[in-house]
């Protein structure tokens, strides 16, 4: 892959004159003369694949650290060279067939994400925040999807740009920028009807989990955003799980589904070395390779773990049945059911959704988790 990012060119660059180097910033590392590799823990071989457009399909959508198995043979006129004839990947299967519910009004869940606070009140535009106020003020007197839940999907805060020219180890009178980002995301969190007992409603719980941009460690899984952080939210939640901070993917049952959630960094981090963009279709490959971040640790941080992998998606024990990732770069929520085999188009895998950030698309998406019905919502002024 000679388009992705390396340090040694880095390095090569600083000797190069400032004329012939490239300003151009990509934002997307595949092309035509990227060579695809079989590895294991010995060797490694190139790939050739043949013209089927079943296998071509698949090579289109690969990455690295996707586990699979390969069919084929060695070619005789070319050492080094493995001519593939079939592919199978760990495709794992829900334990029971995820069949759609009658509903009963109350398994409706709310999705926000990319709330982005800023330390810097001009770094958010009247719109924004106008967005935000509109945002609470309907979840303490929502009454049409009676929903009981709601899950922030991670960047409660913004990137200081500015902050890069501070001081990396700050003295005690300073106070780093996200200090303050986070103290307006807990006043936020304060006008919510967090617990038992609030009124009109009788009261909403809250999971926040963390993204690139919150208060958290940067290697996947992220840790939740460390409670002292949301002091009078904590306060006025009480010692309940009215509010939840919670890791990075995030799984949890709601109504007897269960739930699979991430920030978003998993699908970012593949479309930069895939020619498939599409989030969807992205979202239902890491299902059907049975792994959440296959790039991981090569273009993305993460622990290093030796007797088992949080991320590898097991059959059965960790199949969702509804896969959500926030912090989407357009304005519009998108979602479809996956196939649960790779090429098929049989829509019977899980619910796949992808949702904007509240930051660019002003808007929250709700999902009644018995039927698979997604409804946006929007607090866009300029829609009133």
């Amino acid at each position: 892959m000679k388009l992705k990012p390396s340090i040694l060119r880095e390095i090569a660059a600083k000797e190069t004159p400032e004329d012939s180097r490239c300003s151009v910033i990509k934002h997307n590392y595949a092309s035509a003369d990227d060579v695809l590799f079989l590895e294991d823990d010995v060797q490694r071989i190139i790939l050739d694949v043949p013209e089927e457009e079943s296998i071509n399909s698949c090579f289109d959508k690969l990455i690295t650290g996707v586990p699979c198995a390969i069919l084929g043979l060695e070619k005789e006129d070319a050492s080094g060279h493995f001519l593939m004839e079939d592919i199978l990947f760990v495709e794992p299967q829900p334990s029971l067939p995820i069949t759609l519910k009658l509903s009963t009004g109350s398994e409706w869940i709310g999705f926000v994400s990319g709330l982005m606070f800023s330390s810097d009140q001009s770094q958010m535009t009247t719109k924004h925040q106008l967005g935000l106020r509109l945002l609470s003020e309907f979840l303490r007197h929502e009454s049409t999807y009676s929903a009981k839940r709601i899950v922030i999907v991670g960047n409660s805060i913004q990137y200081e740009k500015h902050s890069d020219k501070q001081a990396r180890f700050i003295s005690r009178k300073a106070q780093a920028l996200s200090v303050a980002a986070m103290k307006k995301f807990d006043d936020w969190l304060t006008s919510l009807p967090l617990g038992s007992g609030n009124h009109p409603i009788q009261g909403i719980s809250v999971d926040i989990v963390p993204g690139e941009y919150d208060c958290a460690s940067q290697l996947m899984p992220q840790q939740p955003i460390h409670p002292n952080t949301l002091p009078k939210s904590r306060k006025l939640a009480g010692p309940t799980d009215y509010l939840k901070s919670v890791t990075n993917p995030y799984y949890f049952s709601f109504h007897d589904r269960k739930l699979l959630v991430t920030s978003g960094q998993f699908i970012d981090n593949i479309r930069l070395y895939t020619k498939n963009e599409d989030p969807l279709t992205l979202m239902e490959c890491l299902l059907q390779w049975g792994h959440l971040g296959p790039t991981c640790p090569d273009t993305l941080a993460t622990y290093p773990f030796t007797d088992k992998d949080p991320l590898a998606i097991f059959e059965s024990t960790d199949y969702p049945a509804i896969f959500v990732s926030g912090n989407g770069t357009g304005e519009q929520p998108i979602w479809r059911r996956a196939s649960l085999k790779m090429g098929a188009n049989d829509g019977q895998g899980a619910l796949l959704l992808h949702i904007p950030s509240f930051h660019s698309s002003l808007s929250m998406v709700f999902v009644n988790v018995h039927t698979f019905e997604c409804r946006k919502v929007c607090f866009d002024t300029d829609n009133l």
